[in-house]
Formats: C-alpha cells, sequence, structure tokens
C-alpha cells in the first residue's frame, strides 16, 4: 500500500488553485490566492500507536530515495516568560564625566534675622609701652587770662583842711506857685463839649493859680505855666478828643482817643503872657463824649514856671 503525501504551498497572487497529483511520489501540490488564517491551537497528542512485530532480520530492503523535505511547520504558541535570572554583579564604576558648565546664579535670599550679640571677650594683657616719642614743636602761647579781682581798698588817707569857701551862685528857677487836684468818683461821662470835674480837695502853693470850682480854674499872673493832664478810659467809651483850653481858647497839643479802655495822657506849656488876666483854665472834650473810669481818678497838674 502506497503512502500518499499532501503538501500545501501558498503562492500569493496566484490566478489558480488546482491539484497536481505525482505519480512517482504521491504528492499532492495545492496552489491557493488565498492568505492563511491564523493558526488553531494544538490539539492533544494522540495516544501511542501499539508496537509492531519486529521484521525478519535477514531479510535486507534496498534504502528508497529520500523524500522531498517537507514544509516548514507553523510555529508553535510562545510559551511563557521565565523566572528573571539572578542579578549579575555590579560593573567596574566608570571613569568621572567631565565638569558641568556651572548653572546661573540663584536669587539672593532673604537676609536672616540679626543673631543674639555675643558676650564680650576677656579683656587682652597690656601690650608692652612703646618707646618716648620725640618733643613736639612748642605750641603757641596762650591768651592772657583773666584779670583776677581786686585788692581790699587801703584805708582813708588823713582828712585834708577845708578849702576857702567859694563864690555864691547866682540863684536858679524856682516854683512860684503850683496845683493839684484830682476826681475820686472817677469822672463820669463827659460829653463832647463838655469839661473835666476834678471834685478833690486842691493842693496849692502861691496865688497865681486857684480853682473856681470843679471844672474850671484861674490863672492869676502872667507867665509859663505846665499842665499834665492822666486819665483812664473805660473799655465802651466813645472815642472823644482832649484839649487845653485857656481863656475860651484850645492851646496846646490834642490828644485823640483810638480805642476804649486807653489811657489817656495830655501835657503842653501854657503861655498866659498874652491874655487878660485873670484867664480861665479848663479840660475840655470835644467830638464824641468819653466815660472814664472809677478805679483810677482823673488828675491834673498845673505849675508856674516864670513870671
Amino acid at each position: 500500500m502506497k503512502n500518499k503525501i499532501t503538501f500545501c504551498f501558498l503562492f500569493f497572487l496566484a490566478p489558480l488553485c488546482a491539484e497536481h497529483t505525482n505519480e512517482d511520489s504521491d504528492v499532492i501540490l495545492c496552489r491557493s490566492v488565498c492568505p492563511p488564517g491564523p493558526p488553531g491551537p494544538r490539539g492533544p497528542q494522540g495516544p501511542t500507536g501499539a508496537t509492531g512485530a519486529t521484521g525478519d532480520a535477514s531479510l535486507t530492503v534496498a534504502t528508497g530515495a529520500t523524500g522531498t523535505t517537507g514544509a516548514a511547520g507553523t510555529t508553535g504558541v510562545t510559551g511563557t516568560t521565565g523566572d528573571t535570572g539572578l542579578a549579575g554583579t555590579t560593573g567596574d564604576t566608570g571613569l568621572a564625566g567631565a565638569a558641568g558648565t556651572t548653572g546661573a546664579t540663584g536669587t539672593t535670599g532673604d537676609t536672616g534675622l540679626v543673631g543674639t550679640t555675643g558676650s564680650t571677650g576677656t579683656t587682652g594683657a597690656a601690650g608692652t609701652t612703646g618707646a618716648t616719642g620725640t618733643t613736639g614743636d612748642t605750641g603757641l602761647a596762650g591768651t592772657t587770662g583773666i584779670t583776677g579781682p581786686g585788692g581790699t581798698t587801703g584805708a582813708a588817707g588823713t582828712t585834708g583842711s577845708t578849702g576857702a569857701t567859694g563864690a555864691t551862685g547866682s540863684t536858679g528857677p524856682q516854683a512860684v506857685s503850683h496845683l493839684y487836684n484830682d476826681n475820686p468818683s472817677g469822672g463820669g461821662t463827659i460829653s463832647a463839649g463838655g469839661a473835666v470835674s476834678f471834685s478833690g480837695t486842691a493842693v496849692t502853693y502861691g496865688t497865681s493859680i486857684s480853682q473856681s470850682n470843679s471844672t474850671t480854674f484861674s490863672i492869676n499872673s502872667s507867665g509859663h505855666y505846665l499842665a499834665q493832664f492822666v486819665a483812664q478810659s473805660t473799655t465802651l467809651s466813645l472815642l472823644g478828643t482832649f484839649q487845653f483850653s485857656l481863656a475860651g481858647s484850645a492851646v496846646g497839643p490834642a490828644f485823640t482817643m483810638l480805642a476804649g479802655g486807653q489811657v489817656v495822657v495830655l501835657q503842653a506849656i501854657i503861655d498866659a503872657t498874652k491874655v487878660t488876666l485873670p484867664a480861665t483854665f479848663q479840660v475840655v472834650v470835644s467830638g464824641l463824649s468819653v466815660t472814664l473810669a472809677s478805679s483810677a481818678p482823673p488828675t491834673l497838674v498845673l505849675v508856674q514856671l516864670s513870671n
């Protein structure tokens, strides 16, 4: 009985699929244009057949011709990965690589807190005294000191003898007459055109000046007279004007108030050599009325300087 061996060759792009029988080798060749499908799973191993009977050893059989090598079988399924082998020994350390380029400088960090001041170290031993230096140049002369206190005054010498009496000098000017008066009640309000009142007790000397009533005085002798008037106004007083009056006419400077509460001071030399005597004398107010303070009474002084 002949054995029949079948080989399948796959020829891609072949236009035919046919069977060809080789009579000598009983080989069936098959070509197909279809690509093979994926390999199927391996089937189970069949049972081992029974051992055939031993042939007659005396018969020599001629060796048949070697058949054509069959096509390679399909690759079997890849087996599972085996266990990892043991780690090999560490190789020798390689040579050091070349130094890399220096990296860019990083940004400066925040300044740290000031540390605690350390304790003072022990004072070192004193060094050896150096040699004396060369003497310096003489300095400039200092300024003269302050004069000391004077000595004690010596004892007074003996009084000399009295010299001869000198000639008598000429007689100096003398006040012939004078008058002083005030108003203890303060003077009150004086209307414009009115005269200041002096109701106190007059202090007088001589006959050239006298007082006729509280507002009027009398100049009785020819000559020059000093007149002085002082008064204190109230803060609510109107701003009137004060002036001396001789024989009904204004004489000397005028004093006009600038503010309430102002102190009034008026003085003048009165010439009584060209008026009819006796002549009246007053301190008069003009412009606006004036109110005098009660705490500072008005005063008047009249002094005859010459006759």
